[in-house]
């Protein structure tokens, strides 16, 4: 489906216009505005439902509590589509100092537009979603496979509905945004490069391919000086609804040990280590275009406390059965808690729809507080932001509540998600994964 993205006073782009493809390339001399664009549209595609607002009588909300189910005309709010897009354009614009992690005075004349073909609109054709609190359900919203109505229904009796209506209102128009707009919007997959011209990146790529055929039949391929393995303490490959990644992270207990070449080192090896296994699969398995698609991401944590002694041990220790069990003394739960958490706070954020700017960690430490039972450690970060409101913010209250309620309420009617084995899931699509825990995001 069509879509031309309209910008004016964006970084070097004074007044701009792009249709997006099935493939977009942006294109260009430096220091024309190629990266502006393309962060522009990506914190659009990946914000948006956030963007958008769909607002649902107050009356459905006061006849499906006394009736218990209320019927809405989907192509009401398909005739609305232009209005919405429109003030959802308007309100991103105002948040592009979020998205670029600058002042507010770079983006006070920027405009942000997009033109949508609503006539050629293409709902979900089948929606099913019940709505969890506590233990139990609430009520679920549903509809069917060629029809454009829209229906919700109390699974429980009115007088155990203890959220507020503003809540389940947000819930309702969530599910429309996703009906109308899933189709409309592309997942969003932005690939950038700095170096133009297809000859020299013929080049680099035969030159990276032979380096790699000759690393592959090489014995110290991972090997450094000392015969310690030279790669990232961790490689995670991700497939979601955002992007597909290739995330490489290193771990440096001092400082003193954390010399920047040395990390780039083990970046490098970590690098080859994929591209030998790109190989394999290319080779192997017949998959000509093996992972191809993703893109890497490299981090580098310093002066981390958690020992990582145990990720270097022999296989013997890996504790894949009952009598290699890993053994925690008392006195260590708290490491193996703060590893376990450090090691899928990235992964939380994901299922959990929380933004990676300081509401998404707001809203996360909430929905931490809830499922952890309110440890001290995540009720004093909750404490310590809103203090931070308090003294240079208050402006920003409302949002910072919202974000608390958000991801408190996500939490409740959710499974639990501290012990999961997140491996199990690399092949699940995200919104499966979502559902198969419970988690329902809600309009924000």
């Amino acid at each position: 489906m069509a879509m031309k993205i309209k910008v004016k006073n964006l970084g070097a782009l004074k007044q701009a216009e792009f249709t997006l493809g099935d493939l977009t390339i942006i294109c260009g001399g430096n220091n024309t505005g190629k990266t502006y664009a393309t962060y522009a549209l990506f914190g659009f595609l990946y914000t948006w439902r956030r963007m958008f607002s769909i607002q649902i009588n107050g009356d459905k909300i006061e006849q499906l509590l006394t009736d218990g189910v209320i019927r809405l005309d989907i192509q009401e709010y398909v005739n609305q589509v232009e209005q919405i897009v429109f003030q959802g354009c308007q309100v991103y614009s105002q948040e592009l100092p979020n998205i670029f992690a600058a002042s507010v005075e770079r983006f006070k004349n920027t405009g942000f537009h997009v033109d949508l073909d609503i006539h050629n609109i293409s709902l979900v054709s089948k929606f099913d979603v019940i709505v969890n609190f506590g233990e139990g359900s609430l009520f679920s919203i549903t509809k069917s496979e060629e029809s454009t109505e829209l229906v919700i229904t109390l699974v429980v009796d009115k007088e155990k509905v203890k959220i507020p209506n503003v809540i389940i209102e947000r819930f309702i128009s969530d599910a429309l945004k996703n009906i109308i707009f899933v189709k409309f919007l592309p997942r969003p997959f932005i690939a950038s490069s700095e170096r133009t011209g297809a000859a020299i990146f013929r080049k680099d790529l035969n030159f990276d391919r032979n380096r790699l055929l000759e690393d592959i039949g090489s014995a110290t391929i991972f090997n450094g000086s000392k015969g310690e393995c030279k790669r990232a303490d961790f490689i995670i490959v991700a497939d979601t609804d955002r992007k597909k990644v290739i995330l490489c992270i290193e771990m440096k207990a001092k400082v003193d040990t954390a010399k920047e070449w040395t990390i780039i080192q083990q970046f490098k090896g970590a690098k080859c280590f994929v591209e030998y296994f790109k190989k394999i699969g290319k080779e192997f398995w017949g998959q000509t275009k093996f992972i191809d698609s993703y893109v890497y991401r490299f981090v580098t944590i310093r002066d981390i406390n958690i020992d990582k002694k145990t990720t270097r041990e022999k296989m013997i220790d890996n504790h894949d059965i009952p009598e290699r069990m890993l053994k925690i003394s008392s006195p260590h739960y708290l490491q193996f808690f703060s590893a376990h958490i450090t090691e899928t706070h990235d992964i939380w954020h994901i299922v959990t729809g929380s933004d990676t700017n300081i509401l998404g960690e707001i809203q996360l430490e909430a929905f931490y507080v809830s499922q952890l039972y309110a440890t001290r450690f995540w009720l004093a970060l909750l404490t310590k932001n809103l203090l931070k409101v308090v003294v240079y913010d208050i402006e920003l209250s409302t949002k910072y509540m919202d974000a608390i309620a958000q991801g408190w309420m996500i939490a409740k009617q959710a499974k639990p998600l501290f012990g999961i084995e997140w491996k199990l899931f690399w092949e699940t699509p995200l919104d499966d994964v979502r559902t198969s825990l419970n988690i329902i995001l809600p309009a924000s």
